[in-house]
């Protein structure tokens, strides 16, 4: 027994064959993207967290040596200058003891 198609009805097998490939296609893509918006994000994280450690660490290696000057009673404008903080924060260092 042979199955006779008719134009008719090959064209709807190719029109539901290629929504079943564009969906299939469009999941595809999602899962993907989806995939490289989680390694961009924790790339960007990783690179953003290491630039705060890093800037923390700097701003505290500052203080400590703010102090260190203040204990030597150098005076404040060299402090500043040298340190690079502000004299409100050399100033917020002075009334902490």
């Amino acid at each position: 027994m042979s199955i006779l198609f008719t134009d008719f009805n090959l064209d709807d097998a190719k029109e539901v064959w290629r929504e079943e490939a564009r969906e299939e296609g469009l999941e595809e893509g999602l899962e993907k993207g989806i995939e490289q918006g989680i390694e961009q994000g924790i790339e960007q994280g990783i690179e953003q967290g290491i630039e705060k450690g890093i800037e923390q660490g700097l701003k505290e290696k500052a203080v400590t040596i703010a102090k260190k000057l203040l204990g030597r009673n150098y005076p404040i404008a060299d402090i500043v200058e040298d340190t690079g903080l502000t004299y409100a924060e050399i100033n917020q260092l002075i009334a902490e003891g």
